[in-house]
């Protein structure tokens, strides 16, 4: 009973536990506007829940551009080896204590500081590599097949790279230089085309991101006050 090893813990150390406590539950309790305020639009939740669905506790997960951990929560609760990287090291920071108030287990630097077209892992890391409305903050075209090829690079044979990004197909926004397209609210995003959403060159290969066999790719709505549309993919080496 929690009421039974808060007595058997120090002073201390039962209030850290009661802290921890709070603090979950009002992670519980405020994750879907945290989640909004955090990533910039709200994540279709049957779409986040398929995306759950294919990782099993036990999997190495990686959330490259982790921001602060909106992607995590259910994942570090379901035993799952979570790495993550941002270059934000405050974002970093609270990851840290997340996954510590919900007594993961893992070491601090599981929670990296760092670019994600120079990831500090090596290749074939992950079982699953997720990267959330990160990819269209690229520089520049070349910029963002860095990212892209940077994610590629770490996941291992087999796994499954999940991205969800800013689209422009079907649609026309003013373009300014580096390849950078003005959305709604006047700031400039890179946004993919046909070309970019159906895949990359990696080393020799074209590695499709459109519907095949093995990958599947939905489009959602995203920032309905843009005029823009969100390109989920789900794609499997």
């Amino acid at each position: 009973m929690l009421s039974q090893a808060i007595a058997q813990e120090s002073p201390e150390q039962a209030q850290e536990t009661a802290q921890r406590d709070i603090f979950v539950r009002l992670l519980e309790q405020y994750e879907p506007a945290l989640r909004r305020l955090a990533g910039g639009y709200a994540e279709r939740e049957a779409d986040r829940e398929d995306l759950f669905q294919d990782i099993a506790p036990g999997m190495r997960v990686l959330d490259a551009g982790c921001g602060y951990g909106r992607n995590l929560v259910h994942l570090l609760r379901e035993g799952c080896e979570v790495f993550a990287l941002d270059l934000d090291a405050e974002g970093v920071e609270h990851v840290r204590q997340l996954a510590a108030a919900l007594r993961a287990g893992l070491p601090a630097d599981s929670f990296q500081v760092g670019a994600i077209e120079q990831m500090p892992f090596p290749d074939g890391f992950a079982d699953v590599v997720i990267c959330s409305a990160v990819l269209h903050f690229a520089r520049d075209e070349e910029h963002f097949r860095g990212m892209l090829m940077e994610l590629w690079r770490v996941l291992r044979p087999g796994g499954m790279l999940f991205c969800r990004l800013g689209s422009r197909i079907g649609m026309e926004f003013e373009r300014v230089p580096g390849g950078l397209f003005v959305v709604g609210d006047g700031s400039e995003w890179f946004l993919v085309d046909e070309e970019n959403a159906h895949g990359t060159d990696r080393g020799d290969e074209r590695r499709a991101c459109g519907p095949t066999e093995n990958n599947h790719r939905a489009r959602l709505p995203l920032h309905d006050d843009m005029g823009l549309e969100e390109t989920a993919l789900t794609a499997r080496t």
